[in-house]
């Protein structure tokens, strides 16, 4: 059965509508790239971000603090985070934390509730900054050894950040790779895939199952995401297994392994922090020579995922209360924001045909997944317009991706307007150079 324009606008409104739903929770980043952001090292610990987790609706709060693996947490120490918001005037939240690491740890967090939190709204630049007197803000965020008070003994963080609304829009796409003849982006915000030994079979990206750690002819492809997050997304693939020999479908990371879907006895199976952390999907069924589709979105700070594979969301992995990515704060969380199809932990590559590479700025509810598992596929894609006089008939338009050709006629949408023909051509398709001839 055909299906109306206007009911996929009505489908896709719907979808819109089920993706901007609002919720009362709201995250807040504050990062320090730097050590000590210029301050002597402190001696319990460098922190490399402070995560706010919060309810806009209740004041429950979680502060989740990260330090670098070259200095981590150790001893007594107490947080300080104390926030302004310049809309609601000068008071300050503060929200402090005591803890007694025994051993080095680069993460610990603690909860509580403030009704100071309720007073906040979506928009606001929440500001910490340095401690008193020396900041006349007087909004301040650090760790301080209990056993001294010396200021050279704390890591301060002075950053901004806007409370987001949380759903009040679709997540960002930040990368879409359909392998139609080309590694580009389709969204223009990653970078092309880095590709060798690989290659393009009928739109889809063919691997040959071959680790290039170990063999020359062994395939490299590499997605680096733009603006990607550990602690929220979301990704997609189409695949087409011709083995599973060596388990291996889809890696977060190069160094870390942060992340990865992977073959076990015909089911899926989701691994974190190199594989130390190990999930089974047991009402998964994988399969070799038929085209399967998987959706895994990730909340790291709500400590869930949720896996759909095939149209249908399966059971969700619940993470432990204290999990983190290890990849977080360490020399390689900048480089290793990437995805690719071989594990370079332990040599395992993907063979078969991949297609359809996404990611997501954020985690997919499990409403929003089933609103996109529902509803027909609405692809919006960037596009350059190749337009034309309206010659007589028997011109045609023909595409090629060098300017010497060979050139093919083009087999997309052409349309008419005024006196001229146009025709939207997707900014990641292999065709860069055009010509209209009369064959």
């Amino acid at each position: 059965m055909k299906t109306s324009l206007a009911q996929i606008a009505a489908m896709a409104l719907a979808l819109l509508h089920a993706f901007s739903a609002e919720t009362d929770g709201a995250t807040l980043l504050f990062n320090d790239p730097l050590a000590s952001q210029g301050d002597q090292i402190s001696l319990v610990g460098d922190i490399t971000s402070v995560r706010l987790d919060f309810d806009l609706a209740t004041g429950a709060y979680t502060a989740v603090w990260t330090a670098s693996s070259l200095n981590p947490f150790k001893g007594n120490i107490r947080f300080n985070l104390n926030l302004g918001n310049a809309a609601v005037g000068s008071q300050i939240v503060a929200l402090d934390g005591f803890f007694s690491a025994q051993q080095p740890a680069t993460q610990l967090s603690y909860s509580g509730v403030s009704s100071d939190l309720t007073l906040w709204h979506p928009g606001d630049t929440i500001v910490t900054s340095g401690a008193p007197p020396t900041f006349t803000t007087s909004f301040y965020s650090g760790i301080v050894d209990l056993d001294s008070n010396d200021i050279l003994n704390r890591d301060i963080v002075r950053e901004s950040a806007v409370i987001p609304a949380p759903g009040s829009r679709p997540p960002q796409l930040l990368a879409q790779y359909t392998f139609a003849g080309t590694a580009a982006d389709c969204t223009g915000n990653s970078p092309p895939m880095e590709l060798r030994n690989t290659t393009f079979a009928n739109g889809t990206l063919c691997l040959n199952g071959i680790y290039e750690g170990n063999y020359p002819e062994g395939f490299h492809a590499i997605a680096k995401i733009a603006n990607f997050s550990y602690e929220s997304f979301t990704v997609a693939l189409d695949f087409f297994a011709a083995d599973f020999t060596q388990n291996n479908i889809l890696t977060g990371g190069s160094s870390y392994r942060w992340f990865s879907l992977r073959h076990n006895a015909g089911k899926l199976e989701v691994t974190l922090n190199n594989q130390a952390l190990v999930y089974l999907i047991p009402d998964s069924q994988l399969k070799l020579s038929e085209w399967q589709s998987l959706i895994c979105s990730v909340d790291a700070a709500a400590r869930r995922i949720i896996v759909a594979l095939d149209g249908q969301r399966l059971g969700e992995i619940v993470l432990s209360p204290d999990f983190h990515f290890d990849v977080v704060g360490s020399p390689a969380e900048s480089s290793d924001r990437l995805f690719t199809f071989a594990n370079y932990g332990n040599g395992s590559a993907f063979h078969g045909y991949v297609d359809n590479l996404k990611v997501w700025s954020r985690a997919l509810s499990s409403t929003e997944l089933d609103a996109m598992l529902s509803s027909p596929a609405l692809t919006i894609q960037k596009a350059v317009i190749v337009s034309w006089p309206k010659f007589p008939a028997g011109y045609v338009l023909q595409g090629s991706s060098k300017i010497t050709g060979p050139y093919q006629d083009y087999t997309g949408s052409i349309f008419i307007e005024a006196n001229q023909f146009s025709a939207a051509v997707p900014l990641c398709s292999p065709e860069q150079f055009f010509r209209v001839v009369k064959p």
